[in-house]
């Protein structure tokens, strides 16, 4: 492989990471978003439960939540008395997993001809 054709590679590569770390922070902002809105909306008071966050890094997003969302998301509990209904407050497995086909079409069909040159234009900018 030439020299030339070895920069090319890696111009491309790293545009391919750019892109990534863009949809990930997005999504990433949007999920928090959308979770926080829920809870709001749920008529959720306290500060504590808005004690999420999110961290993109080597092309991986991570989503920092409380146990206790999992908790107030789940319809039924079980106990030592066997098994109970309760109300259940969607503010994180229909979020998340929304927000998941999102991430992947985007990752799939978003890197296109366009996005490669605004991200060549953003990196000429600098």
């Amino acid at each position: 492989m030439n020299l030339l054709a070895l920069r090319e590679k890696n111009t491309d590569d790293v545009l391919k990471k750019r892109f990534i770390q863009k949809v990930l922070n997005e999504q990433g902002s949007d999920m928090l978003k959308a979770q926080n809105d829920a809870m709001r909306n749920r008529g959720f008071t306290t500060g504590g439960f808005y004690d999420n966050s999110i961290n993109v890094q080597a092309n991986t997003l991570q989503l920092d939540i409380l146990k206790l969302h999992r908790f107030v998301d789940m319809s039924t509990r079980e106990s030592s008395t066997g098994k109970h209904k309760k109300k259940s407050h969607p503010i994180y497995n229909r979020i998340v997993f929304g927000h998941l086909s999102n991430i992947v079409n985007d990752l799939s069909f978003g890197f296109s001809d366009t996005i490669i040159q605004e991200l060549k234009q953003l990196e000429n900018n600098f």
